[in-house]
């Protein structure tokens, strides 16, 4: 029980709202630099650009997408390959900044 206890300490310092709220404002920052920095570049988003109509993830397609998601797992970077060519991106809200999205797009950049 203390762990279940533990678990839900969190939202007396917040709650589910703000949490989604967050989880919006990370994925468009990261549909935004997507934008700016991957169109174009061999990248596809796959997800919704609508907030509404997507979770906390975003898809991006690529060719060498499962490649691309090994090398950065090897260097710490947590994300989900989907065949033939998805890659997944959780938000989690409660423990991802912006920074780490930041970090995230250059790791696509120049992988």
């Amino acid at each position: 029980m203390k762990s279940l206890e533990a678990a839900l300490d969190i939202f007396s310092e917040t709650n589910i709202e703000a949490i989604r709220a967050k989880s919006v404002g990370l994925t468009e920052f990261f549909i935004g630099l997507f934008d700016e920095y991957l169109a174009g570049k061999g990248f596809t988003l796959e997800s919704p650009r609508a907030s509404e109509s997507r979770g906390s993830h975003v898809a991006l397609g690529f060719a060498g997408g499962k490649s691309l998601v090994q090398h950065m797992s090897a260097r710490g970077v947590i994300a989900d390959f989907r065949p033939p060519d998805l890659m997944r991106f959780g938000m989690a809200p409660l423990y991802n900044s912006y920074g780490d999205i930041v970090k995230l797009v250059e790791h696509l950049v120049a992988p």
